[in-house]
């Protein structure tokens, strides 16, 4: 926890919602029902949640930080970075039954990758370029409610996403012969339940929950 923020979907002390600093992960913090710790880290959202000024979706997620007093400081696309987990979606919004639960976030752009759980099937969303909102989707199978393995891993330009033993690669520094934008870009993890849904779509009441048992990054080239 020494190098992950939380942000969780109430009203913080500023305009934003409520945000954990790594020191106060680390001593315990807990707050019922959005985040729980013990064998498992357990995230809820509910689709009333407040959200970030980026986003009209709210989330219980960890933000990666390699200062742990600090945003700024971020990976590029040239090393090797990875993100493994293991967890499982265990309740979601009905009528918008999106939830994301591992990420690689540019840190001036929109987000490199995000692995979506879609009623009960997985798939990854690429960005092609920051700068565009065509995406490309990999498929991984379905895994309804039960707990599933995924690593994403960045290898000097290439994306690497294995879920339950299934990978697909991606380069993603060119594609089609063409720079993509994203070589100068920095980047970080992020991981929770970041529902796709809210009170324009699913009633008051609903949320997303979702339990990891293993969480992990590996970042050699810090």
């Amino acid at each position: 926890m020494d190098h992950w923020k939380l942000t969780v979907p109430i009203k913080g002390q500023g305009k934003g919602p409520l945000e954990i600093s790594p020191k106060d992960l680390v001593a315990g913090f807990e707050l019922e029902p959005y985040f729980l710790r013990g064998t498992e880290l357990v995230f809820r959202c509910p689709v009333e949640g407040y959200t970030t000024s980026a986003s009209s979706y709210p989330r219980s997620e960890l933000r990666e930080r390699v200062d742990p007093k600090s945003d700024k400081k971020n990976w590029d696309g040239h090393g090797r970075y990875i993100l493994s987990a293991s967890c499982q979606v265990v309740a979601f919004p009905p009528k918008k039954p999106h939830i994301i639960v591992g990420q690689i976030h540019g840190y001036k752009s929109q987000p490199l990758v995000k692995l979506r759980w879609t009623n009960g099937e997985l798939q990854a969303l690429v960005k092609d370029k920051p700068s565009s909102n065509k995406e490309t989707k990999y498929f991984f199978g379905r895994v309804g409610g039960q707990f599933f393995n995924y690593q994403i891993k960045v290898n000097k330009g290439i994306l690497e996403l294995t879920v339950n033993g299934k990978t697909v690669t991606h380069a993603f520094f060119v594609r089609n012969g063409s720079e993509t934008g994203w070589r100068k870009e920095r980047f970080y993890f992020k991981a929770g339940a970041y529902v796709n849904s809210n009170l324009n779509y699913d009633s008051k009441g609903s949320y997303g929950e979702v339990h990891f048992k293993a969480l992990k990054v590996v970042n050699p080239d810090y």
